[in-house]
């Protein structure tokens, strides 16, 4: 039983970090997906 709550402490703050590095990570792109999308766009409507 020991290890195990060893093992719960530690993995919490691991997914913790991984959590947050996702959601910034999808912050980052949730900024920037619309920008690159229009800037595709623009460059798509010439070659068209």
């Amino acid at each position: 039983m020991a290890p195990h709550l060893l093992g719960s402490e530690i993995e919490p703050s691991e997914e913790l970090a991984f959590i947050q590095a996702v959601s910034k990570l999808s912050r980052i792109v949730r900024i920037f997906a619309p920008t690159s999308l229009r800037i595709s766009s623009l460059f798509a409507e010439p070659l068209s």
